[in-house]
């Protein structure tokens, strides 16, 4: 049951910018256990428009340029420079022979030519340490991820940065 404490509690916290989960936290203090999706329901029954809390958007930018500056001089973060493309020219196989069978461990795995032909055999120079690949190949097969998906990693990794101190 919602008295008009908590109701007043909430609006002092919404208008304040707290989330709707950190308010629901803040009612156990009350004695009233409430999820945050019932926060969120009284907020919008209220008529308390996400207006009418100060914006943390400045906050956000401000932790993230520091997150970033702090890395950058660990020296934990690359330059966010393209990694050129990597030619994918074929290599020709140490041994042409080399079948599945054959392939001993640190072989270069990558298969070369077409598994149905006759003359299909795997690189086999020798591997990188915990790869399955010699360098070349592995240039080949591990690519960076796009900028898009560097983004989505970094935003993650802020919405958690962001929780624990808040």
């Amino acid at each position: 049951m919602w008295t008009e404490q908590a109701y007043a509690f909430v609006r002092e916290r919404w208008t304040a910018g707290a989330s709707a989960g950190q308010i629901s936290r803040g009612l156990l203090g009350l004695g009233l256990h409430k999820t945050r999706n019932a926060v969120i329901g009284v907020i919008h029954r209220r008529g308390w428009r996400k207006t009418d809390a100060p914006k943390r958007v400045g906050v956000v930018y401000k932790v993230k340029r520091a997150m970033r500056a702090t890395a950058k001089a660990r020296g934990l973060v690359p330059p966010l420079m393209p990694a050129p493309p990597v030619q994918d020219e074929e290599l020709a196989p140490v041994d042409p022979r080399l079948t599945v069978q054959r392939l001993q461990a640190g072989q270069c795995a990558w298969p070369i030519g077409d598994p149905k032909e006759p003359d299909f055999a795997f690189c086999g120079r020798a591997t990188e340490p915990e790869r399955p690949y010699c360098a070349h190949h592995c240039r080949v097969a591990y690519q960076p991820r796009p900028q898009q998906e560097r983004k989505k990693r970094d935003t993650s990794r802020l919405a958690s940065f962001m929780a624990r101190i808040a």
